[in-house]
């Protein structure tokens, strides 16, 4: 389940790295939808017939939140990925109408973008990866699933996950500071750190897939 951008092409690299052991399926969520009710009526009939773990980077934890506790037939567990159950910013919601002016199909900003999402991890092939899959996302979309992530808080829903889950945690995270780990470990999620930024599955997917791995061992047959 990808981040704010919604698109799943950014997870090749890690859905290599769980091969053979797990058959990953990504999520690409459509353009026109930005709130969490709608993605989450989206997503439902979508989801594996057969047992399957949830794994959610970022925008998404909150939603897989809401999935886990549903309750629905064949979940075993979740793996939350640098995410939060509420605003991890103290950004105001003017921030996210600032992004609707911003030229997010930028290369130029693909670019500068770097720092904060790859931090020294960054390399010239993720980069032309990443342009290529924002370009084709309007501002307005962005800009409205940020709005999402300053009001929402799934604190509460939190409380009535009962599969098992770990929060693999980013150590190098510009965006989702440490303190939203903390409503995690209070539910009993296992907290993972991992040395990398923000985009953690994309930087470190070897590492992310073998502690991905590591766990769905722990869930039985």
């Amino acid at each position: 389940m990808p981040g704010l951008g919604g698109t799943g092409a950014l997870f090749h690299r890690l859905a290599t790295e769980l091969a053979p052991m797990c058959h990953a399926v990504t999520i690409s969520y459509p353009l026109k939808l930005t709130k969490y009710d709608d993605l989450e009526d989206w997503i439902q009939p979508r989801l594996p017939k057969s047992d399957y773990v949830l794994v959610a980077e970022s925008f998404s934890g909150p939603l897989a939140i809401r999935l886990a506790a549903s309750q629905p037939p064949g979940l075993r567990g979740v793996v939350f990925v640098a995410t939060f159950t509420k605003s991890p910013s103290i950004a105001p919601p003017i921030s996210a109408h600032a992004m609707r002016a911003l030229p997010v199909q930028s290369k130029i900003l693909s670019q500068a973008a770097q720092p904060l999402l790859m931090g020294r991890w960054a390399r010239t092939e993720f980069t032309e990866k990443f342009f290529s899959a924002i370009r084709r996302i309007p501002a307005g979309t962005l800009a409205d699933r940020l709005e999402e992530v300053i009001r929402c808080d799934e604190s509460e829903t939190l409380t009535r996950v009962s599969v098992p889950s770990i929060y693999l945690q980013a150590t190098r995270d510009w965006l989702v500071p440490k303190r939203s780990a903390r409503p995690f470990a209070n539910h009993g999620t296992k907290i993972v750190p991992v040395e990398g930024p923000h985009f953690l599955l994309q930087s470190q997917p070897e590492s992310c897939a073998n502690k991905i791995k590591s766990f769905v061992t722990t869930l039985g047959p």
